[in-house]
């Protein structure tokens, strides 16, 4: 883990990491030289060099998997070519006004002949009578430059370059009919075709239960297929803590893993089981997994049980610390990535935490009743769970929710009748009448546990949110967590001491970050498609200047505005519609909003100006900005065409003017 963090964070070449690993395994070798008391006496150097030969070992993976650094990848072969041959990995996703696809580049066409190149792109084919046919392993020719994968910049927001360049993909291009030219062959995998193809016949069948929500969330139970998603129920799901229920995970394998156990047990008896069971048991396990999309957290699942089944089969015991660490291994080589991913973030904390602290939380409590002993024990594995997984879900998330406890008693045990009850469905798709009524089953289910989730999260203290934790204090969480847990169960009194250290540290840094921003003054003009969103920040208050609709639809706001709020612990004020040519003088600096034409010659003396938003797109040009004020910066927000922000831009290379453009460089945030 070491090593791949390294080469993330301070990335190195090839030639110096294999440098490096040589010296380590070389004086590895020299230890065999010295005698066997030296090497005792010495044996911690030993150690650390196995270690750091280790770490290596993980940032030349992470080296090796980084795609850029592929001599074939696209930017390296030709950053200027038109005309790629492109293959479709996945089949298309219908948005709005396009269909989406991640494909995958196979060579670039120069002077007519076709040059292996490497790449995945992410491709926006614009809706017509011919593109809805494209399926999986659809070959195009495409005629487009590719465009960077960026984010919106906005403060706190969702960076999607980030995550799609953990995912090896940089660009994206926007096809027109015209761009494309489509082959009459396809190139597939046959093993991804039947998963695709298994995954679309699940859905179909699936059909049989009723009403759309119910079916969305029965697709994204079994196989994670989660587009037919009712937004509003999944934020309920989220804001109430059972997010994993429609999310796969460990939880759906756990199901499946003893649902065949128990389908063996008849057959115990017979020697060949022993061999025919794990066989079973892994194949399932990871036909599903795929099928569903191979996620980090379900392949983290899916390797640890496999390991499971193969040490049962061996009649040994396994240690779930050694299943933890062999899966995580497994998949950190297969993708040292996956280190970076929420969902393995997740994962691996929830299980760690459940095996270190079930037990101690479950003893807290007896009772005698046998139905309210078994609620407690369900309950004890949900408080368990949050122990190390609070950290990760305040620093990604920014909120908790207050009633984990009470929606898991109820979804947790609710979602593993449903999902068994589908699993049946299955073999019984054929027969209509039956189909029908265990589809009907399964929708009354769903509607039922809709219904509980929904309540809750109408509850006004249901989630605590806007909660903004650093990664320091997330790390001092963890120390936390681990010096009160070797208090308590250790019974070690030093722990205590440094428990309480760590705590004060948490508190000291809590007011420090507090004080910060009650001082804190700035503007922001965010990346908001096609509106105007300006915020002037002072304190713990902004009061906000363009589209109000920003602020009333829920969507828009949560996406682009409250991440920035979060961040710097802001509460929303007043809000204001843009005027003409609108002025402001926050802290000494004067700001000032254009979205009309000038009249410079009204102008007898230029007026000062730190900063200039041209927003609306305003028939303006720099010289008449330059005319009447002296400015020192000037800001094109998402408001106005490229093409006039091109001119613009132009226009103030030329007189060396400062310039930020908001839809190409992301939000602009300034210190006042």
């Amino acid at each position: 883990m070491a090593g791949i963090i390294l080469q993330y964070y301070c990335p190195q070449s090839i030639s110096f990491i294999a440098i490096i690993a040589g010296i380590f395994l070389s004086t590895l070798i020299l230890f065999k030289l010295l005698s066997p008391a030296q090497r005792f006496s010495l044996r911690w150097i030993q150690g650390l060099l196995v270690l750091l030969f280790i770490t290596t070992i993980g940032a030349a993976i992470t080296y090796r998997q980084d795609i850029r650094n592929n001599k074939s990848w696209i930017e390296n072969v030709s950053p200027d070519s038109s005309w790629l041959l492109v293959r479709l990995t996945e089949p298309l996703q219908e948005k709005e006004k396009t269909h989406k696809a991640v494909a995958e580049i196979i060579g670039v066409l120069k002077q007519d002949k076709l040059q292996a190149a490497s790449g995945n792109i992410i491709l926006y084919i614009k809706k017509d009578s011919a593109s809805k046919y494209f399926g999986y392993g659809t070959q195009l020719y495409i005629n487009t430059s590719l465009q960077p994968i960026s984010a919106t910049g906005n403060p706190g927001g969702f960076d999607y370059s980030h995550y799609c360049a953990l995912q090896n993909i940089y660009h994206q291009a926007y096809l027109q009919p015209a761009q494309y030219i489509v082959l009459p062959a396809k190139k597939v995998s046959w093993l991804q075709e039947k998963l695709f193809r298994s995954g679309n016949w699940l859905i179909n069948i699936l059909k049989q239960v009723p009403g759309e929500k119910e079916r969305g969330v029965a697709e994204a139970l079994l196989i994670g297929y989660r587009y037919d998603l009712d937004k509003d129920l999944m934020q309920a799901y989220s804001n109430t803590g059972v997010v994993h229920i429609i999310a796969i995970s460990g939880m759906h394998l756990a199901l499946i893993y003893g649902l065949l156990l128990l389908l063996f047990v008849p057959f115990k008896k017979y020697k060949a089981t022993r061999i025919i069971q794990p066989v079973v048991v892994i194949v399932v396990l990871f036909l599903f997994s795929l099928m569903t999309g191979g996620g980090p957290s379900i392949m983290r699942a899916c390797v640890m049980f496999s390991v499971l089944a193969i040490g049962n089969a061996l009649s040994r015991n396994n240690s779930i610390y050694n299943n933890l660490a062999a899966s995580a291994f497994i998949l950190l080589v297969y993708n040292p990535f996956y280190l970076w991913d929420v969902g393995f973030q997740l994962s691996y904390t929830a299980v760690l935490s459940i095996v270190v602290f079930q037990k101690a939380v479950c003893n807290w409590l007896y009772f005698k009743n046998k139905l309210i002993q078994s609620l407690w024990e369900l309950t004890s594995v949900t408080l368990a769970a949050q122990i190390l997984t609070t950290p990760v879900v305040l620093y990604h998330f920014h909120q908790f929710p207050n009633l984990v406890f009470i929606t898991n008693i109820i979804a947790v045990p609710l979602s593993g009748l449903i999902l068994y009850a589908e699993l049946l469905l299955i073999p019984f798709c054929a027969w209509q009448p039956v189909a029908s009524w265990i589809g009907w089953l399964i929708g009354k289910g769903i509607y039922l546990m809709n219904v509980v989730i929904e309540h809750i999260n109408a509850i006004p203290f249901a989630v605590t949110d806007n909660i903004s934790v650093s990664a320091v204090q997330t790390w001092l969480m963890y120390l936390l967590s681990a010096c009160a847990s070797v208090w308590l169960y250790g019974k070690k009194p030093r722990a205590l001491i440094y428990a309480i250290a760590t705590c004060c540290g948490i508190t000291l840094l809590h007011t420090i970050d507090k004080w910060s921003r009650a001082q804190q003054e700035r503007v922001v003009v965010y990346n908001v498609a096609k509106r105007n969103a300006i915020e002037i920040i002072q304190g713990q208050s902004a009061l906000f200047i363009g589209d109000t609709v920003v602020l009333t639809d829920k969507s828009q706001y949560n996406f682009h505005i409250k991440p920035a709020h979060t961040l710097w612990h802001v509460q929303q004020g007043a809000a204001l519609p843009l005027q003409k040519n609108l002025a402001f003088t926050v802290s000494g600096k004067r700001i000032i909003f254009l979205n009309q034409p000038l009249q410079s010659r009204l102008i007898a003396e230029k007026l000062t100006a730190d900063i200039i938003v041209v927003t609306g797109n305003p028939k303006l040009y720099i010289k008449d900005i330059c005319a009447v004020f002296d400015c020192r910066q000037i800001v094109f927000d998402n408001t106005n065409a490229l093409w006039k922000i091109e001119k613009w831009k132009k226009d103030c290379d030329n007189i060396h003017l400062r310039f930020h453009s908001v839809p190409q460089q992301g939000a602009f945030v300034m210190e006042l």
